[in-house]
């Protein structure tokens, strides 16, 4: 979701999109974004799992988010391999 909201100002632009709509719709998935993921905080710390095992959580969450990264380098590797 962060991905899509960091390209969308641009895209908004470019197909010039009215400035109300544009605000509304952006400050709808602010909060909505902001909102969801406080609420996600605030029920998975009441998991006891979660709450004793926060480290390992959050090095999941780190390595989760690598994961795209790494699946682009190596199909960007075997194609550059491939074109040789």
């Amino acid at each position: 979701m962060p991905v899509v909201r960091t390209f969308i100002t641009a895209v908004a632009g470019v197909s010039k999109m009215d400035r109300r709509q544009f605000f509304t719709y952006s400050f709808i998935g602010a909060f909505l974004w902001a909102t969801g993921v406080t609420l996600m905080g605030y029920f998975l710390g009441q998991v006891t799992f979660v709450r004793t095992h926060i480290e390992v959580m959050l090095i999941l969450i780190v390595a989760l988010s690598l994961v795209p990264v790494a699946v682009e380098y190596l199909r960007h590797r075997s194609q550059a391999t491939a074109d040789r």
